[in-house]
């Protein structure tokens, strides 16, 4: 089965002290295959954006230091590859549990005055996910409600971010 998915993301650990915010700059593609009648294996990929503006602040730089607000922004995304294990095998209310694992990249941006500091960083990605699909009607398709947490242990940023953790909820389509 094929899906897509909107996603609304939290930042959490480290990169909460560099962009704080919610953001609902997400999407998710899977592709899953039935491998038991409650478990499913299958790959996906990704995309979230943080957009934060930070207190007015004083930046060291080289040779000297610049006082301004800092606009900040993350963008991170994942190729994973994971497992679901439903609890049903059928009915309106298929609840899931699952875990990936797979690799993952992030932009980092810090923008003050008319100065633009970034980064880009690659890591390893690991997650676990909680959350139910939903069958309306037989060969229609599924509609799902999930969390996932993940996180991006090798990615860093200016001292600041030392990995990059998210709170993920997902609205969205499976394929039958």
């Amino acid at each position: 089965m094929g899906g897509i998915a909107w996603n609304l993301a939290f930042p959490v650990g480290s990169v909460s002290d560099f962009t704080s915010k919610a953001s609902g700059l997400g999407i998710e593609l899977q592709v899953n295959y039935w491998i038991l009648s409650r478990l499913t294996i299958g790959g996906s990929i990704d995309w979230q954006t943080f957009v934060d503006s930070r207190p007015r602040t004083t930046q060291q730089i080289s040779n000297g230091a610049i006082t301004a607000t800092a606009y900040n922004t993350v963008q991170a995304g994942a190729l994973r590859g994971g497992a679901d294990f439903y609890f049903l095998e059928e009915g309106m209310f298929l609840p899931y549990v699952g875990a990936n694992i797979g690799f993952g990249w992030a932009t980092f941006q810090s923008s003050f005055a008319d100065i633009s500091l970034y980064d880009n960083q690659e890591s390893f990605v690991f997650g676990l996910e909680l959350g139910s699909a939903f069958a309306f009607a037989p060969n229609a398709p599924l509609l799902f409600v999930g969390g996932r947490y993940s996180n991006m242990p090798s990615s860093e940023f200016l001292g600041v971010v030392t990995d990059t953790q998210s709170i993920t909820l997902q609205l969205g389509l499976l394929s039958p």
